[in-house]
């Protein structure tokens, strides 16, 4: 920098209003057809957004998106979320199996396909006359089956036009497509125990568990678990043989201890995939609770689902149990 010469000052970015901006129409409207307006993705996340909203919910994983909407003229009124529309390409390879439509819950063996149309815009923001930020998301592609969804924006058509006190000719439609990479997704199942009232119950000190990620992980060890309940309880991790997503997670708790064992991944660890995205700690199946029992009934307990996985089924990465 030059001695002397003051340092620019930045631009100003707009800032999002809560009420609808005052945009003069002209009056005398264009004899020109209005271009389409350009939509381009500001951020993108397989993650929810901190501090999102309780509109932004959604059940099982999702990408959630921010996108810019830009007119090169004002728009007439505003804009609300029922104006867009979102939806995905979904790979060809997938197939939906015949209960696509059941409502899954984390041990619950199925697959589901997009459908076009299947995401949801939770919000709509005019940040100027002419420019708009829309808010939404579209459910995940499969993650255990490809490492990527495709999101699709479009301004449906006709609900958009050029700012005229005598009323101006509607904006064309318009569309943008982006590709999402997936972050890592864990699931944690429990092996070797007994489900008599639905929870996973065993009498052992020692519990044995497997934990599933939806791609490679690196720079996972021990201290990326919290468990919660007994004191003093402590862990083993060992990568399964032959699989660089599986690993085995023995956890070991006092044996005097009988009660509620939670075993979690915890928020804000440093796992990550080969290309440095982080780990979603809070999406679903990545806390489990086990039941250490101290029952003094003499029948052993039978596991019903005493089987060790070396990889989850391909069915979602989920287990029937």
């Amino acid at each position: 920098m030059h001695a002397g010469r003051p340092a620019p000052t930045p631009t100003p970015r707009p800032t999002p209003t809560s009420t609808p901006l005052t945009c003069p129409c002209p009056t005398t409207p264009s004899t020109t057809p209005p271009a389409a307006p350009t939509i381009s993705f500001t951020s993108t996340d397989s993650c929810p957004p901190e501090g999102a909203q309780a509109s932004d919910s959604v059940t099982g994983a999702a990408v959630f998106f921010t996108a810019q909407v830009q007119f090169e003229e004002p728009v007439q009124g505003s804009l609300t979320p029922a104006d867009f529309g979102v939806g995905s390409v979904a790979p060809p390879s997938l197939v939906s199996s015949s209960n696509s439509s059941a409502n899954c819950s984390c041990g619950t063996a199925v697959r589901r396909e997009p459908a076009p149309g299947a995401g949801v815009v939770t919000g709509v923001t005019q940040l100027s006359c002419t420019t708009y930020s829309v808010r939404g998301y579209m459910p995940q592609t499969d993650p255990f089956e490809v490492n990527s969804t495709t999101v699709l924006l479009q301004l449906n058509t006709g609900v958009a036009s050029v700012c005229s006190e005598s009323g101006g000719p509607a904006f064309p439609a318009a569309s943008q497509l982006v590709a999402v990479d997936h972050r890592p997704i864990a699931k944690i199942y429990a092996t070797q125990m007994s489900y008599p009232s639905g929870v996973p119950t065993t009498t052992a000190s020692s519990a044995l568990f497997l934990v599933t990620f939806s791609k490679p992980v690196v720079a996972l060890n021990t201290t990326d678990f919290t468990i919660s309940g007994p004191s003093g309880a402590t862990a083993r991790l060992m990568q399964y043989p032959g699989s660089d997503s599986v690993y085995r997670l023995a956890v070991d708790v006092p044996t005097s201890y009988c009660g509620p064992v939670t075993v979690s991944l915890t928020e804000g660890s440093g796992v990550q995939d080969p290309q440095g995205q982080a780990l979603c700690p809070t999406m679903a199946c990545s806390t489990l609770t086990y039941t250490k029992s101290c029952s003094s009934c003499s029948k052993a307990l039978v596991p019903s689902a005493g089987i060790e996985v070396i990889k989850p089924l391909r069915n979602g990465g989920n287990i029937c149990v």
